[in-house]
């Protein structure tokens, strides 16, 4: 098995049953297409549902403390979407903590496409906006602070209550 899949599983591993791993372990992951590709494969090894997408580092003051230079996106889970009040594991090595949030249901698929989206098509798919709770942690030693695009990215996993 190469080290991708070994790394993944081991972030699985973590995400699911707790612990961190060094930062250091995702050096072999090179570019943010590589990192996307790399959730893709968290993705298949978890067995969970994708049913949505988070957006992170969205502001100026987060993309500093992040040391990214724009927002990031992560698979969400139907596993890891919970109605309140809820139960869920909390492993105290991930640096949890906990955010407000907005979601938006979308009514209808955005499929890729090779010109933008403009503001009407968009709004035209949302069904509503829903405030949310996210409860974020790191699957890394060290935690988010100055982690950098790449290594953001391989980590984006949430939940959502």
């Amino acid at each position: 098995m190469n080290k991708i899949y070994k790394l993944a599983e081991k972030i699985n591993t973590a995400k699911t049953e707790g612990g961190v791993i060094k930062l250091e372990e995702t050096d072999v992951i090179k570019s943010i297409n590589e990192a996307y590709e790399f959730q893709d494969i968290v993705t298949e090894i978890s067995n969970m549902n994708r049913c949505g997408w988070k957006v992170g580092a969205t502001s100026y003051k987060a993309q500093k403390e992040l040391n990214t230079k724009e927002p990031m996106i992560g698979p969400v889970f139907k596993e890891y979407i919970l109605n309140s009040p809820a139960n869920f594991s909390i492993f105290s090595d991930q640096n949890t903590s906990v955010e407000w949030e907005f979601a938006f249901k979308f009514k209808k698929v955005l499929p890729s496409k090779k010109d933008k989206y403009n503001l009407k098509e968009i709004l035209s798919a949302i069904d509503c906006l829903v405030p949310v709770i996210e409860i974020i942690g790191s699957r890394y030693q060290s935690g988010f602070k100055n982690i950098g695009s790449i290594k953001l990215t391989t980590d984006m996993v949430v939940h959502i209550a």
